[in-house]
């Protein structure tokens, strides 16, 4: 879920385009998004996603346009 859902911000493509680059994040390293934080229940999730400055972490095994890609993809 995008950061704007969850933040009851104004919702257009950026929403789109967010889960695009998560879609895409998973398909390249074959990991799930926020896999490190696999602990949390549902209000953490949202605390994560919607009301803090982290972004899903990029592997740096990805080569330089993709992390780029990826990066743009994930501005929240």
């Amino acid at each position: 879920m995008a950061p704007e859902l969850i933040g009851g911000r104004l919702v257009d493509f950026a929403v789109d385009i967010w889960a695009f680059g998560c879609s895409v994040l998973e398909m390249l390293t074959g990991k799930t998004v926020w896999g490190e934080h696999g602990d949390l229940v549902h209000d953490d999730w949202v605390d994560l996603i919607g009301h803090s400055d982290l972004t899903p972490q990029i592997s740096t095994r990805l080569s330089a346009e993709a992390q780029d890609f990826l990066m743009r993809c994930l501005v929240k």
